[in-house]
């Protein structure tokens, strides 16, 4: 068992962080034009926005929560 609370004072720390890291940080989750959340294949979900080339001052005001509630319920009501 193992717990992290925050700080990085030791080598025994920046191991459980780097472990950590490569289990939770994987590309394939942080990669929009491949991540899917797992057991949605069957629904062949995408990635809702295009957040990386949108050009806007503001982009925080435009990709809200409610903007990716209303994308998901959008896409999951058209299989219906």
């Amino acid at each position: 068992m193992c717990n992290y609370g925050g700080r990085i004072t030791d080598d025994r720390d920046r191991r459980l962080i780097n472990v950590y890291a490569k289990e939770i940080f994987e590309e394939v989750l942080v990669a929009p034009e491949r991540w899917k959340p797992t057991g949605t294949e069957e629904f062949n979900y995408i990635y809702p926005a295009d957040e990386a080339n949108t050009k806007h001052p503001d982009i925080a005001s435009i990709f809200t929560p409610d903007y990716f509630l209303q994308e998901i319920q959008k896409h999951f009501e058209a299989r219906d």
